[in-house]
């Protein structure tokens, strides 16, 4: 309940956020979340603080949602656009089978949870460097709208 409360509540953030300044910013924002989250993981002692981490959770899963799918939105042609949201689906759907995957051997082979929580937290923070290095789109893409398509609302 706390994470799909904090997914509806990211929802509506990210759609606020997105919309001033864009998918890439917001994204970059949801990948600060995810690191201050595994930071305070291996603290986190009481129920309360479990049900506030599910809730974080949730909003920084569906702030990252909204922006990714609005970065690719704006990246690519409108008449691309199904084939481009459908392999970046695809892709994403291998990588959470491999995080899953990676995870359990991690802890397999470790039986600690921090040594998990300290890889995603690697991989959050590659994601988010790798990220950076990305130019937003929102002021190219939407210099001049395309035929039929309204500019985006700032």
């Amino acid at each position: 309940t706390a994470s799909m409360i904090g997914s509806l509540l990211g929802s509506i953030f990210a759609g606020m956020h997105g919309n001033r300044s864009g998918g890439r910013a917001t994204m970059i924002f949801a990948r600060g979340l995810c690191i201050a989250l595994c930071i305070a993981l291996p603290f986190l002692q009481s129920f309360t603080a479990f049900l506030i981490a599910f809730f974080v959770l949730g909003f920084g899963l569906f702030v990252d949602r909204v922006g990714d799918l609005t970065f690719t939105a704006e990246l690519c042609p409108i008449e691309r656009r199904p084939t481009y949201l459908a392999l970046l689906a695809f892709c994403q759907a291998i990588a959470l089978l491999s995080a899953a995957a990676l995870s359990g051997f991690v802890y397999q082979l470790t039986g600690s949870f921090p040594a998990v929580v300290t890889l995603s937290g690697a991989f959050a923070i590659t994601s988010l460097l790798i990220l950076r290095t990305i130019p937003e789109v929102r002021a190219k893409a939407h210099a001049t709208p395309a035929s039929g398509e309204q500019a985006p609302m700032v």
